[in-house]
């Protein structure tokens, strides 16, 4: 664990804070931009006024378990550690984000902008039918991207993109993701070759997987869980996840199912014809969370 509260002034130096459902900061360290996250929330009480300091369940647990299985099964995902520091005061225990932003970095954007400008510029409506937090398939995303850089925009769509879209629903999907909604999948404009292209930025905001956030209050207690209830790990989720690799409903009472998700995802990896997310897909179907929970535990 990273103790940001034993360093200097020099070796850490603070920059904004982050309105959000957890206590949050940016701030330099090494050299690098980061996104300190502590486990503790707050929120609103509106007859008094006042702000509600309560613990948010270890999310951070789920940050730092998506950073080490990006690594072992090659997947586009912020870097995590475990970290505290110090907020109004006092000592938090959290996560601590590393940016993905780069001098190439020239633009970015959200799901949720795409979006707006594929309804401003088509006068569509895409939210018909769909829930308050509006989940979006990739061949939607995908047709929000072309609308973008069909018209006067400068931007080119990466050669990768729809494989990479496709890896990151897929990755959601076996891990009971529930919170990637529309403004927790961006976009970043690399300039390259004298071109600007669009990429998907590495997934950010995994706290809240496979129930982290309320099942568990350590690594230790996952752990334990799993070990009394075995078939956890194959039914961690109750909700439909908001970005999905198919235009089609998706059953709650079956997810979670990994001989569902393969056939829910087949057509699509077929059609991808990408070797690298059939291997993603496999390697995932084949995964031992209960396993991974241990090595993951030895490795922090």
């Amino acid at each position: 664990m990273i103790d940001l509260t034993q360093l200097s002034p020099e070796e850490v130096k603070y920059e904004e804070e982050i309105n959000g459902v957890s206590f949050k900061h940016w701030l330099t360290y090494k050299g690098t931009s980061y996104l300190f996250k502590s486990n503790r929330g707050h929120s609103l009480n509106e007859s008094t006024k006042q702000d509600i300091i309560y613990d948010e369940s270890k999310n951070n647990i789920g940050e730092c378990f998506y950073s080490f299985l990006a690594k072992k099964y090659s997947f586009n995902c912020v870097e995590s550690e475990f970290a505290k520091d110090n907020i109004c005061g006092n000592v938090h225990e959290g996560v601590l984000v590393k940016s993905f932003m780069t001098d190439k970095i020239v633009d970015k954007f959200n799901l949720r902008e795409l979006v707006i400008n594929y309804e401003e510029s088509t006068n569509e409506n895409t939210t018909l039918g769909k829930q308050s937090v509006h989940n979006y398939s990739v061949e939607e995303t995908m047709l929000f991207l072309n609308n973008m850089t069909n018209s006067d925009c400068e931007y080119e769509i990466s050669e990768t993109m729809e494989n990479d879209l496709l890896k990151i629903a897929m990755v959601d999907l076996f891990l009971g993701q529930a919170d990637r909604h529309e403004r927790n999948i961006e976009f970043i404009v690399v300039a390259e070759n004298n071109k600007k292209v669009i990429y998907p930025a590495p997934m950010f905001d995994n706290g809240y997987m496979a129930k982290l956030d309320y099942s568990s209050r350590s690594i230790s207690d996952l752990k334990q869980t799993l070990q009394e209830n075995p078939d956890y790990a194959k039914t961690y989720s109750g909700s439909e996840p908001y970005f999905t690799a198919v235009k089609k409903d998706i059953d709650t009472s079956i997810y979670g199912d990994y001989d569902y998700i393969e056939t829910c995802f087949k057509d699509t990896i077929d059609t991808a014809q990408n070797y690298s997310v059939k291997e993603l897909m496999l390697n995932l179907a084949k995964m031992d969370i209960t396993k991974e929970i241990a090595e993951f535990e030895k490795a922090y």
